[in-house]
């Protein structure tokens, strides 16, 4: 560490001047570490952290006439450590897909450039690889299928800051198939009461196509609305319904219900229109 000092001094009769600096870890100093500084600074060098530091200035004419300041100190401030890495790539918990190296944030460290020390592997905890400067470790590709763990240290040369253990999956996260539903279902539309629109789920089971039919009524049993008249195969689906007739009208305010016709099968859900 290095500490830049400065102090003032002149001479009464305006003639110039030149300083040794005396400083150690005594009061008062008697260690001359620098003689004839034409100017009222200089770099103390070599120091540790929390290492307190006594110094004095004497100043010199051009004839040699020397006048010894005061005793003056001063304490280095405490190591403070560097940060954790973050923002690993790939995900912690996700999954490699085409990546081929270890990524994360840049650590800050007041005091110095950090390096990073890597640990890698399929096994947890992972082994120590290497250490580094960069933020990024290159691996080659992942294999599918297997977990690995890896976890970043950061250090300043003095202290470790120990990283969070990340992991992930090699290859690609696999694709969810959703199943086909088996029976005849119509759900609970969303919102109920709705306003100015809602949307009705319903499932149709797997097996040969057939003839869909969904049909809204108004309380006297009256068609208001053919919302869905056509052939489907098996699957889960959703139907909007803003609230209106067959010709497009809006209809008044009140309670309808929605019919379901798949074969045989009949499927009834009552629906709240509020203005």
């Amino acid at each position: 560490m290095i500490v830049t000092i400065t102090w003032e001094g002149s001479d009464p009769d305006g003639e110039p001047v030149t300083f040794d600096l005396f400083w150690g870890p005594q009061s008062p100093p008697t260690a001359l570490r620098q003689s004839n500084l034409a100017t009222p600074s200089a770099d103390i060098g070599g120091l540790t952290f929390l290492q307190t530091v006594y110094w004095r200035i004497r100043i010199r004419d051009s004839h040699g006439a020397t006048t010894l300041g005061p005793v003056w100190s001063f304490t280095t401030g405490a190591n403070s450590p560097p940060t954790q890495a973050s923002d690993p790539a790939p995900e912690n918990n996700g999954y490699a897909g085409s990546a081929t190296s270890l990524q994360w944030g840049a650590a800050t460290d007041p005091n110095t450039l950090p390096s990073y020390l890597v640990y890698f592997g399929t096994t947890n905890p992972p082994p120590y690889l290497a250490a580094i400067l960069d933020t990024q470790f290159e691996t080659g590709a992942f294999e599918a299928g297997l977990q690995y763990f890896w976890r970043i240290d950061v250090s300043d040369g003095t202290v470790v800051t120990t990283g969070e253990l990340w992991a992930f999956h090699g290859g690609s996260q696999p694709t969810v198939v959703e199943p086909v539903p088996t029976v005849l279902t119509l759900g609970r539309n969303h919102p109920n009461p709705f306003n100015p629109q809602t949307i009705i789920p319903y499932s149709v089971p797997a097996g040969k196509t057939v003839r869909v039919r969904m049909t809204i009524f108004d309380t006297a049993g009256s068609v208001v609305r053919v919302l869905l008249d056509e052939d489907q195969n098996g699957g889960a689906r959703e139907v909007v319904w803003k609230g209106d007739d067959d010709r497009g009208a809006t209809v008044s305010s009140g309670v309808y219900y929605c019919v379901l016709h798949v074969g045989d099968e009949r499927r009834t859900q009552k629906l709240v229109l509020l203005k």
